[in-house]
């Protein structure tokens, strides 16, 4: 990762993040005593029906009872075993709570279920994202492949996938990525970001400049990004440029060592 520069100074990528939606499950944004009420309201019901106890299950989601609400799905998928909703809840919920593996497992009940080729796309890219949480980025990638064969139009997908190409040492595989993520959004200061890094691991200074200018284009408050150009001005000896965007990073949050700092500065 530090090929062509000084060992001390480094690039930053950024890694994928996991989008936790509650996909539409509230209609509604209630305040918490509203929903604290209507919880309570079918806590005691003796036979609840499905549909009281699904809306109790995202009750508990909204409140951040992650664990009441996987008890929830679990009677809910006992009732109704065919429906890919509740397990795909309760992947969310229990992701929440922390159970990555439980997560994987109701999201495998999920696309085996699913009838609906846009689902089980989504639940193919969450489990990846979890799969590359708990470090098994052979089968998150595996999951990537699968949500890009039925929809190549989801920007996150080439995006996440180019983090384990990166993760795997192929940067140009990780550059190919990244090209099509930028086809699908050509404002995406992270996939410029990323790009960049990776054009410059392959000696691609010039190319990579032109990349972390669009990141920061895209994102005037990109610290990383800054950092990035303020490496690769050091390593085409614009001293001046250099510093100035590394005090941008600096001022923008970014956290560097007094060395690094002198190295670029001094």
């Amino acid at each position: 990762m530090n090929r062509g520069i000084d060992k001390k100074l480094f690039f930053h990528i950024i890694s994928l993040s996991i989008p936790l939606f509650l996909m539409g499950c509230m209609p509604n944004h209630r305040d918490t005593a509203s929903l604290k009420e209507s919880l309570k309201s079918r806590l005691n019901i003796n036979n609840i029906s499905e549909e009281d106890l699904f809306i109790r299950a995202l009750i508990r989601m909204e409140l951040f009872d992650h664990l009441g609400a996987i008890k929830d799905f679990n009677k809910l998928q006992a009732m109704n075993p065919n429906s890919d909703k509740y397990f795909s809840y309760s992947a969310i919920s229990n992701n929440k709570y922390g159970d990555y593996r439980g997560a994987i497992n109701a999201y495998n009940k999920a696309i085996l279920t699913s009838k609906d080729k846009e689902d089980k796309e989504l639940y193919y890219f969450e489990r990846g994202n979890l799969y590359y949480k708990i470090g098994e980025n052979n089968k998150a990638k595996q999951d990537y492949d699968n949500a890009i064969k039925i929809s190549n139009k989801e920007m996150s997908s080439f995006f996440n996938r180019s983090n384990i190409h990166y993760l795997k040492g192929n940067t140009r595989a990780a550059i190919k990525d990244l090209d099509k993520a930028i086809e699908l959004n050509l404002k995406s200061s992270k996939s410029y970001n990323n790009r960049g890094t990776y054009k410059f691991i392959e000696g691609s200074i010039i190319e990579a400049l032109k990349d972390f200018n669009l990141a920061i284009k895209y994102n005037k408050d990109n610290a990383v990004s800054y950092y990035n150009r303020s490496v690769a001005n050091h390593k085409l000896k614009r001293k001046r440029s250099a510093c100035s965007d590394l005090l941008k990073s600096i001022k923008l949050g970014y956290e560097i060592t007094e060395e690094g700092y002198k190295i670029i500065c001094e």
